[in-house]
C-alpha cells in the first residue's frame, strides 16, 4: 500500500510542474487542486468561479474538496495559490488521517519566471479539507 509520503511528493511533484507550466505560458498562476483517489489516480480539481479574488477560488476548491471527502471519494488533497506580495506559491497538503503541511515555493526570475523547487520550505499546516478525526 502506498503511503502518504509517496501521495504527497506526487502531489508536490505534480504542482511544480503545474506552476512552471502556467509561469512559462502567462506569468499568471490559478490555484489548482488536487486530490489522490481511493483508486491511487491523480485528478485536477478547478474552481469555476467568476470573482477574480484568489480567496474565492481557494473557497471554491476547497468546498469541492470537502464534499469529495465527505463522500470517502479521496484520501490526499493539495491546494496551491499565488502569493504575488512574497514571490511564493503556497500548497497545502492534507490526508484523511489530518495529516497536513504547508509548503512555501519561491517564484525566482530566471531568464523567466519559475519555482525555486531546492529552496522549498514546509511548516505545519492545519485541517482544511478532510473531517478532523478525533483520538480516542
Amino acid at each position: 500500500m502506498v503511503d502518504s509520503a509517496d501521495h504527497f511528493q506526487g502531489l508536490v511533484s505534480y504542482v511544480i510542474t503545474s506552476i512552471n507550466k502556467m509561469l512559462t505560458t502567462g506569468n499568471i498562476v490559478t490555484p489548482i487542486a488536487l486530490v489522490v483517489n481511493r483508486d491511487g489516480s491523480i485528478e485536477v480539481v478547478k474552481a469555476n468561479a467568476t470573482s477574480e479574488k484568489i480567496v474565492d477560488h481557494v473557497g471554491l476548491l476547497q468546498a469541492q474538496l470537502r464534499k469529495k471527502a465527505e463522500q470517502f471519494e479521496i484520501m490526499t488533497s493539495c491546494v496551491a495559490y499565488p502569493d504575488y506580495a512574497n514571490n511564493q506559491i503556497i500548497a497545502f497538503l492534507e490526508n484523511d488521517d489530518n495529516y497536513c503541511v504547508k509548503l512555501l515555493m519561491p517564484v525566482v526570475n530566471r531568464n523567466g519566471l519559475k519555482l525555486k523547487a531546492d529552496k522549498i520550505t514546509t511548516e505545519q499546516g492545519a485541517v482544511y479539507i478532510f473531517p478532523v478525526k478525533q483520538l480516542h
